[in-house]
């Protein structure tokens, strides 16, 4: 038999997945996320951030952040751009610089989520935090989306990739409403804090944060220190 077997379609559609964010109902949904989680992000202070949103349609201000400086980049399909241009794998910044990370459906829209997870994880400083907002496998929102998104990044992978990028889960919390319909326009009082009437998998986005540990010195035991000289003394 001749002939080439068609190719195979890629799981991840990133130029699929931007130009839905930069629709009316995606644009609408970015607001609305950004929008719940400014009282959390209040609460952490620092000198320099890094904001990652997916289209530049989306609005390249960090609402609500308490850094001294934000660098805001949005995804193309030829990288970031924004306040500069570069690679989701290989960030302009010097390790351990930045305070705050913070991916608004970036790994949505990345070509390669794990790359850009290890890169934020490589320049935060430690007990930094990232910030990570991405659209919910189990949402009922799906049955608007169709098929002109992908299937995002499962629950287990995104732990994996930030446990893996050397990141600790600090918490995990459901956005947004349960149907589109139900977006409202910003509101003075506005919370993350959601009813609990509607489970965290119905809703349309979740938010991860996560923070970069110290590495601390593990104490070494009496016995043991008593040990390690004598094995040292019996050594020279």
């Amino acid at each position: 038999m001749t002939g080439k077997m068609p190719a195979l379609l890629s799981l991840r559609q990133p130029d699929v997945c931007r130009t839905w964010f930069n629709s009316a109902l995606g644009l609408s949904l970015v607001r609305d996320a950004q929008r719940r989680v400014t009282p959390l992000l209040t609460s952490h202070i620092g000198v320099r951030g890094l904001f990652l949103r997916p289209c530049a349609e989306a609005s390249p201000l960090l609402s609500g952040n308490m850094l001294q400086s934000t660098v805001s980049l949005y995804h193309t399909s030829n990288g970031l751009a924004g306040d500069l241009c570069c690679r989701e794998d290989s960030l302009p910044f010097e390790s351990e610089t930045l305070s705050l990370a913070y991916l608004l459906y970036a790994t949505d829209v990345a070509s390669d989520p794990a790359a850009l997870v290890t890169e934020c994880a490589r320049v935060l400083m430690p007990e930094g935090v990232l910030f990570v907002i991405r659209l919910s496998t189990t949402s009922l929102w799906r049955m608007s989306w169709g098929r002109r998104v992908p299937r995002p990044l499962a629950e287990r992978r995104m732990h994996s990739m930030l446990v893996d990028a050397g990141l600790s889960i600090e918490q995990e919390l459901g956005l947004g409403p349960l149907w589109p319909r139900q977006i409202e326009p910003p509101a003075a009082d506005a919370s993350v804090v959601e009813s609990r009437w509607i489970p965290d998998p119905l809703r349309p986005s979740t938010l991860v944060v996560a923070r970069k540990r110290r590495m601390g010195m593990t104490a070494i035991g009496p016995r043991k220190a008593a040990a390690k000289i004598g094995s040292h003394a019996h050594a020279g």
